[in-house]
């Protein structure tokens, strides 16, 4: 856990999320990050996992409410 940062964010028009960011060595694969933040996920059940940007979350909500 001492190479991963925890954000606590607030998104206008989206809410609140834990963001768990991995630090990884040169040379080491995402995947690894990955299941390392899954390891610290700290309860959260996968289907609340999202793995896109706020921006691509806020995108796709204004074209949903465009419709």
């Amino acid at each position: 856990m001492d190479r991963t940062r925890v954000h606590l964010d607030e998104v206008a028009g989206l809410g609140t999320f834990v963001e768990l960011e991995v630090v990884l060595d040169d040379g080491e694969p995402a995947e690894l990050g990955a299941v390392e933040a899954r390891r610290l996920a700290f309860g959260i059940q996968e289907d609340q996992l999202v793995s896109r940007a706020y921006i691509d979350l806020l995108q796709a909500s204004e074209i949903r409410q465009a419709r």
